[in-house]
């Protein structure tokens, strides 16, 4: 539990950070402040180490600890899973310093942005190699009677199955980065290279993401009714459909890295692969909230966090979907699918970090600490809604993504109204954040 417990505070302050950095992104979009900032490969620095930490370092250190409450047969920590939560602390660090020096030039290929030097880089395997040090464990190997025989008070059985499906799905998609890595060739200009590298494990990690966000969901229906979103059996035949697909992830990559079928064969896997499932829980979940409307009345959306929670990581996810079909062409309108979508998994994360909390052995918050939660929930909900608002308002009328300053085209008047949803929304969801970061502190702290 220490070992988990780490994982997920190592998560939220990753989280924090990356806010914090987002800060400098927006006022770079911004018209007229954009000005005074420190130029375009600056903010492209900033960025990349702000997607990192945002994305990459918080999410999966989180699904990390979210797997190490799993139960197995070790009863301490073993020198690996020490050694591994090192390398992710020090491969942390360095992504952090490198978006500072001012060496290699910033890539911002799709879902991983990297900056082509070997510092970064370098950080970048470190925190890969602790993943794998990590998940490579017998808690992947499915037994429901060995859950049965354990006491949960906070962590139903039934979520398992979707956590060892996140598992499996993030060593499939490391696979594919390092399976990319030797087979795309190095004369290729390096925005190309990194593309092409990255592009097929990216995808599959937003399998992970949505897999653990689904975990979630079923965490705080749990803790918010005491009873299961659905059985163990049906959660992991679900899950079972969902990973079982990506095995065949390997043959994309027959004839390289540079022809169609790798390009497409890993966007058509997103497009239709995540959706199918995810809609069937999120069904479930929905019809099981209204049969079980005692625990989920209006009146208690900003008095529960679970429910605040599950509320708007939901409709973050039917959001994004709604948006991703939605996308016609290279603008903001992609940031806007992935940053509801990704929305969706930060709030069912931050709401998680609140349940976890008591799992760890912290005192269960008065009333005024759940409102307190509930309401910086849904502030950071609200943030995220106008945030991608104002990217899909702006990307309707052209605006093309991955520009910044004076390389933005802003033609109309539509497109302004879009940037300016876009600050209010982003400055409203790092207010959110802040307060997660104080609500966490109170129980580190033992203060009311």
């Amino acid at each position: 539990m220490q070992l988990s417990k780490a994982w997920i505070l190592f998560s939220i302050f990753a989280l924090i950070l990356a806010g914090f950095l987002s800060l400098f992104i927006m006022l770079g979009r911004t018209p007229y402040i954009n000005e005074w900032m420190f130029g375009t490969e600056w903010m492209r620095r900033i960025l990349v180490v702000h997607v990192n930490l945002a994305l990459t370092v918080s999410f999966y250190a989180f699904i990390t600890g979210l797997f190490l409450v799993i139960p197995s047969s070790q009863t301490h920590v073993n020198k690996r899973q020490l050694i591994s939560f090192g390398l992710a602390l020090a491969g942390t660090l360095v992504i952090t310093i490198s978006g500072f020096i001012p060496i290699g030039e910033p890539i911002l290929s799709n879902y991983v942005p990297v900056i082509n030097q070997p510092f970064f880089i370098g950080g970048l395997c470190l925190f890969a190699i602790s993943l794998i040090f990590t998940f490579f464990d017998e808690r992947l190997l499915p037994g429901i009677n060995k859950y049965q025989q354990k006491s949960f008070s906070h962590y139903p059985i039934s979520i398992i199955p979707i956590l060892q499906s996140a598992g499996i799905i993030l060593i499939i998609g490391l696979l594919n980065f390092l399976h990319a890595f030797v087979v795309t060739p190095l004369e290729l200009s390096q925005n190309v290279y990194f593309e092409l590298m990255l592009w097929g494990g990216g995808h599959v990690l937003q399998f992970t993401n949505m897999a653990a966000a689904t975990a979630i969901w079923g965490l705080l229906f749990y803790t918010t009714t005491q009873k299961h979103f659905v059985r163990y059996r049906t959660s992991f035949l679900l899950f079972v459909l969902y990973t079982l697909p990506l095995c065949f992830t390997p043959f994309l990559f027959i004839e390289g890295t540079t022809v169609p079928l790798y390009i497409t064969g890993f966007t058509y896997y997103m497009q239709w692969g995540i959706f199918p499932v995810i809609t069937v829980v999120i069904v479930i979940v929905i019809t099981k909230m209204i049969k079980n409307r005692n625990y989920f009345k209006l009146s208690t959306l900003l008095s529960n966090p679970a429910y605040a929670g599950l509320v708007w990581s939901i409709f973050l996810t039917i959001s994004g979907f709604m948006l991703g079909a939605m996308i016609r062409g290279s603008n903001t309108m992609i940031p806007a699918h992935y940053h509801a979508t990704l929305g969706a998994v930060t709030i069912a994360f931050m709401a998680g970090a609140y349940k976890l909390m008591m799992f760890y052995g912290y005192p269960s918050p008065s009333q005024k600490r759940k409102r307190q939660e509930a309401v910086q929930i849904f502030l950071f909900g609200i943030g995220q809604t106008i945030f991608v608002s104002g990217l899909a308002v702006a990307g309707t009328y052209g605006l093309a993504r991955k520009v910044f300053g004076e390389e933005q085209l802003i033609l109309s008047a539509e497109i302004y109204f879009g940037l300016g949803l876009l600050l209010i929304g982003g400055l409203t969801a790092i207010i959110g954040g802040i307060l997660f970061l104080r609500n966490i502190l109170r129980y580190l702290m033992g203060s009311e």
